[in-house]
């Protein structure tokens, strides 16, 4: 946010770091993403301007991504691994393009993977698991708050058979 107001890029003059990594969604057939067109040209700014160390540019309607990395002042461009996703190191996690429903639209969204490969939730996915969880919980809690009172229930029964004897009354035969 910039001054109470929601943003969706990037200022240099207004920020204190320089951001790791640089996202875009491309925006049009991609060029403006690539230009490289001195001091104004998005490749060329974020490279030698504001010199993040990754630029990630994803392309959903061809599903395609691409990650590039700064090294001695040019970005180099990264390649996927087997499972066609991009390690960024400094993070320790991978990007690549995931297929799914989310908010509502099942189309290819770009997520993250950790170094063991295990997909890192949304918020959504997180809600929906710790209410599952929840649920499960509030069941399991139910059954053992049954299954302690069917274990009070034979108690009780089996202390008035103990009683009932005691008072010579043989409780199988009432």
């Amino acid at each position: 946010m910039l001054d109470g107001t929601w943003r969706r890029s990037y200022v240099m003059w207004n920020e204190i770091a320089t951001p790791l990594l640089l996202a875009e969604w491309v925006s049009g057939n991609g060029d403006e993403e690539r230009d490289i067109t001195e001091k104004t040209g998005k490749f060329w700014v974020y490279e030698r301007g504001i010199r993040s160390v990754y630029y990630l540019i994803y392309d959903p309607y061809r599903e395609h991504l691409e990650v590039f990395e700064l090294i001695r002042g040019r970005y180099q461009s990264m390649l996927p691994n087997a499972e066609g996703r991009i390690r960024i190191p400094a993070m320790e996690l991978e990007f690549g393009i995931w297929r799914g429903l989310y908010h509502g639209l099942y189309a290819p969204w770009i997520r993250a993977w950790d170094d063991n490969g295990v997909l890192i939730p949304t918020a959504e996915e997180t809600r929906t698991r710790a209410e599952t969880a929840l649920q499960q919980a509030v069941k399991e809690r139910i059954r053992a708050e049954a299954a302690l009172q069917a274990v009070e229930e034979c108690s009780r029964a089996a202390r008035m058979a103990a009683r009932l004897r005691e008072l010579g009354i043989d409780p199988d035969a009432v």
